[in-house]
């Protein structure tokens, strides 16, 4: 019986021969797989860094819009946290194989460490939840303290609420 190589994460490998019209062995792969690894390499840096900066982006209005001690000392501490975790998962992200090249290059087989992709990203959509949702609930007591009817409370409630629609989807 012949042996094929397999790509995908380790939790659910996909045989290459039933990868739509690609070669059956790892050696014949190797050509394409390689730029391509090599593309979500950086890709996976500048993803965290976007998730950071959106984040930062959305903290740095609450500060100029928001005065009161709590909504501060929420933001500024979820600043660190935010800044702290993008820094954490960037350099675990490029350290992610020993020998760097590793990540990329199939053919590297001594003394190879990967850390394990599955969880990895758990890890990563499990912080990134957290910070989501910490991120929607700054804001919210000031708002359930303000003078306005509390129609208008439930409506801006609602409106940073939404923030919350898309967390589930990054479960994905």
């Amino acid at each position: 019986m012949e042996h094929y190589e397999t790509i995908g994460t380790p939790s659910n490998p996909i045989p290459m021969n039933e990868c739509y019209g690609t070669p059956t062995h790892l050696d014949q792969l190797e050509p394409i797989l390689k730029p391509v690894l090599k593309c979500i390499y950086a890709i996976l840096q500048l993803l965290f860094l976007g998730y950071a900066c959106t984040r930062l982006s959305i903290l740095a209005i609450y500060l100029r819009v928001f005065t009161g001690r709590y909504v501060r000392f929420a933001t500024y501490f979820m600043i660190g946290f935010v800044s702290v975790s993008w820094l954490a998962f960037a350099i675990t992200g490029v350290l992610s194989c020993t020998p760097i090249q590793a990540f990329w290059d199939r053919t590297i087989v001594d003394n190879v460490k990967c850390l394990d992709p599955d969880r990895f990203y758990e890890a990563d959509v499990a912080i990134n939840m957290i910070l989501d949702i910490g991120v929607v609930f700054i804001p919210l007591p000031t708002i359930l303290f303000l003078n306005i009817s509390k129609t208008r409370k439930m409506g801006l409630s609602f409106i940073f609420g939404i923030g919350l629609t898309y967390v589930p989807y990054t479960l994905v």
